[in-house]
Parts: structure tokens; C-alpha cells; sequence
């Protein structure tokens, strides 16, 4: 898994661009990256800020939220919600550890029951201190289904949370259109291309037989400097 990042340079660097407002900070990358990380695994990590960095720029994404689950094959669960989605630069300490949390993607509801899935976590960067620097919210679950006569219980999006002034924030679409196989959804950046697993999308509907595919997919973190 991968975030593909484009040569920055000219028009490319154009497309990165978002304005910080009044702090002077940008989110224009520069020329190329001296290094870079990446989480896309549930659960915390460590990140230790490199010698002679002061800044990082992140990419974070919730997870998304589960399908709900369905009594027959004749009939469908609804789409959990895709996750939020921030782009930041942050300010940094060389040496400092920094925690990175991948949030899990929400559970489907269970095969054989019209039961909801769950939402899936939020992702996020935390300081030594325990504060929460970034925060992307998961999307929500969908609904079970039973006669599935409306689409008013599909999993709600994610709603960015932290996140410095200047930042890119985007939250999770719902899931009415973020479910079924490679048709999930979910927010990539101008000029950026992201893998067909990448975290925070909504996930498929959830049948009878289908125990495996209506779970949400886990958030990403991606960290470059």
C-alpha cells in the first residue's frame, strides 16, 4: 500500500498548494522529500522526528465505517461511511516521538442478521504529551437490513477533528455511493493517486453470505519531511 506523490515542480507544485492563512506556512511540498513514513496498520505507533527537522507534512485518513448485515442474499446491508481526510504540516522537535494512530476499519454486521456494522476509528498524531495534533474521524456504520425501503441509515462520513490553522481538512462522504467493491470512496488530493485500499473508504453491502468483504477499511497515515 501506497500513497504515489507527484514530482513537484512547475504546475504539479500548483496543485499542492493550499493557503495557510496568517501563520506563513504552506502545504507546497518541496522539491523532493528527505524522508518518509508510512502507517496503515490498526493500532499506535512510534514516530521518532528525524535529526535537523522542524517540520513534517501529513497525510492522514480515518478508517471506514462497516456494512450492515443482511437476513437473505435477495437483500443488502447499507454502506458504512468513508473517513475524513487532513492534510497539515506540523511544527516539530528533532528527536521528538510522536504517536501515530491508525484507526481500524469499522466491523460488518453479522451474516444472517439484519444488525449494523460499526463505525470505524479515527486516526491520529499525537505529541509526547498525549495531545492530539491531527485527528481524522472514521466513517459512520451502515444500517442492517430487513426490506431495505430506504437508503436513510447508511453510515454516516467522518468529520475531521484537529488539525493546525492552514490545514486541509475534508470529511468522509456518506455511504450512499461508497460501497460495492472498487466503487468505495473516499477524499485524494489534487494531483495525488492513492491505491484502491487506501484507508477511509466506505465499505461493501453486507449479505447473507458475504462475512468477509462489509468491514471497513483501516485509516492511513502517511509522513514526509
Amino acid at each position: 500500500m501506497s500513497l504515489r506523490k507527484p514530482l513537484v515542480g512547475g504546475a504539479a507544485a500548483a496543485l499542492l498548494f493550499v493557503s495557510a492563512g496568517g501563520n506563513g506556512r504552506s502545504l507546497l511540498a518541496q522539491n523532493s522529500a528527505m524522508g518518509q513514513a508510512e502507517f496503515y496498520t490498526a493500532g499506535t505507533s512510534s514516530f521518532t522526528v528525524p535529526e535537523g527537522v522542524a517540520r513534517i507534512r501529513v497525510f492522514v485518513y480515518g478508517a471506514g465505517g462497516g456494512a450492515g448485515g443482511s437476513i437473505s442474499n435477495s437483500q443488502l446491508g447499507l454502506n458504512g461511511g468513508s473517513g475524513a481526510f487532513i492534510e497539515a504540516v506540523l511544527d516539530v522537535t528533532a528527536g521528538e516521538k510522536l504517536s501515530v494512530v491508525v484507526g481500524a476499519g469499522g466491523k460488518g454486521g453479522k451474516e444472517g442478521t439484519d444488525g449494523a456494522g460499526t463505525a470505524g476509528g479515527a486516526s491520529q498524531i499525537l505529541n509526547a504529551s498525549k495531545t492530539v495534533l491531527v485527528s481524522a474521524g472514521g466513517g459512520g456504520a451502515g444500517a442492517g437490513c430487513s426490506s431495505c425501503g430506504s437508503l436513510s441509515h447508511v453510515g454516516a462520513g467522518g468529520e475531521p477533528g484537529t488539525a493546525p490553522a492552514g490545514s486541509l481538512k475534508h470529511p468522509g462522504p456518506d455511504g450512499t455511493g461508497c460501497g460495492g467493491q472498487q466503487s468505495r470512496c473516499g477524499y485524494t488530493p489534487p494531483g495525488l493517486t492513492a491505491d484502491v485500499d487506501l484507508g477511509g473508504r466506505g465499505f461493501l453491502n453486507g449479505n447473507d453470505n458475504d462475512t468477509e468483504t462489509n468491514s471497513g477499511i483501516s485509516g492511513y497515515v502517511y509522513i514526509e519531511w
